[in-house]
């Protein structure tokens, strides 16, 4: 995941980035973006691990996916804590980690790197896939 999400940063780093006559310039946006996807990424996974840090006091591991069974029925307020943490993660709206997706997409679409762009949109469901994976263990098997 972390990988993932430095590939977004690196995105908006190139982003930055604007040829202009041949000549090499940098964007506010770019740098906006970097900024304010790396914060809201930084709480959001502040929040995710500390959700993980307390119900594992509980005596529930986490090492892997089959561990989280149940999670959301015995520790509910956490439980849709993780939820929102996890959907921030995989940036659906209104969530942070939304803005902050969409602040370097349009970064790298006002500086005419669409395929990147593109690359970002296609890579981001494939994540959601993963952190909704969890999500249907912690609610839906027992």
């Amino acid at each position: 995941s972390s990988i993932g999400h430095a590939g977004y940063v690196l995105m908006g780093v190139v982003a930055t980035m604007s040829v202009v006559d041949g000549k090499v310039t940098f964007t506010d946006i770019g740098i906006s973006a970097v900024a304010f996807y790396l914060l809201a990424y930084l709480f959001t996974n502040l929040g995710a691990f500390g959700m993980l840090i307390l119900v594992c006091r509980d005596g529930y591991r986490g090492d892997n996916i089959e561990d989280w069974k149940g999670i959301g029925q015995a520790h509910p307020w956490a439980g849709m804590a993780f939820v929102v943490f996890l959907l921030s993660l995989g940036g659906i709206p209104p969530t942070a980690g939304f803005v902050g997706k969409l602040y370097l997409f349009a970064a790298a679409v006002q500086n005419e790197y669409y395929w990147l762009a593109v690359i970002g949109l296609v890579m981001s469901a494939v994540s959601m896939y993963y952190y909704g994976r969890i999500i249907m263990v912690m609610y839906m098997e027992n």
